[in-house]
């Protein structure tokens, strides 16, 4: 009886070490994540490849990614890196231009098939936390001073009991007095704060010209040296707000580098003096 049950052993011990050494000789690959760092002062994210594509955006913010910021590298298309990283303390995920940022550890890989756009998922904005409304006082200096449906002497009086309203010299006011007494509950939302105690008027439009067109007449050249035939005319009558940091065209049909631009105009004043 023992010797069956030594056999028994003998016999499954066989069978297990059998299987074992049949068994191919199997590795486990950890898949290696890809670094970088951005080289740029500021670097946008975009749905796709290329500058055609929408940028990326938290909430209503579109995604800037600043200098020295690491990122995690998907892989490659067409020039541009697929990335991952945090923006507004936000997960985002993009494409970039590859030339902005450097591989830190890691290889990066070319993407291949089909592309498919990212569609980012909907950031809900927080709403913002009202605050009291300010209880900034004034004082009236003229002898009399008539108040306005408006900021200017185009709108009508303000009436109180089919009279005008006649403030007096030394008499205090409040801001948004005038409206509490229409609306008793308010909300104060600020904007920003001011940076300095003057306010700009832009005379772009009233006191800019050029070549029979108001305002600043801007001229590209996809080259650096102003050579050639311009790709572009363009002119302005608001202030411009542009930056060779991020990746965005000045105007239509300029290229993001290697471009050189020229902007005029003759200024004549309202007024000398």
């Amino acid at each position: 009886m023992e010797k069956k049950r030594l056999f028994k052993r003998i016999a499954l011990f066989l069978i297990v070490a059998l299987v074992v050494t049949s068994l191919p000789n199997i590795q486990i690959w950890a898949k290696k994540t890809v670094k970088g760092v951005i080289t740029a002062t500021e670097l946008y994210m975009r749905s796709g490849p290329g500058t055609d594509y929408k940028n990326i955006t938290v909430g209503e913010e579109k995604v800037v990614l600043v200098q020295n910021q690491e990122v995690t590298i998907v892989g490659e298309r067409d020039g541009w890196y697929h990335i991952k990283a945090t923006f507004m303390d936000t997960q985002v995920e993009g494409y970039s231009l590859a030339q902005w940022i450097t591989v830190t550890s890691g290889t990066v890989k070319a993407e291949t098939g089909d592309f498919k756009e990212i569609t980012p998922t909907p950031t809900p904005t927080p709403s913002p936390t009202p605050t009291p409304i300010p209880t900034a006082k004034g004082k009236v200096t003229a002898t009399e001073l008539y108040i306005r449906k408006g900021p200017g002497t185009d709108y009508e009086n303000v009436l109180v009991k089919d009279e005008k309203a006649i403030l007096v010299k030394d008499q205090t006011v409040t801001i948004l007095d005038g409206i509490r007494q229409k609306q008793k509950s308010l909300t104060y939302l600020p904007g920003c704060d001011l940076t300095d105690d003057k306010v700009l008027d832009c005379l772009m439009a009233n006191c800019c010209a050029i070549e029979g067109k108001k305002g600043v007449k801007g001229t590209f050249w996809n080259n650096v040296t102003m050579d050639g035939k311009p790709v572009t005319t363009q002119y302005y009558t608001t202030p411009l707000s542009v930056t060779t940091a991020g990746m965005h065209n000045f105007a239509p049909g300029v290229n993001i580098e290697d471009f050189s631009a020229k902007y005029e105009t003759v200024f004549t004043p309202k007024e000398s003096g």
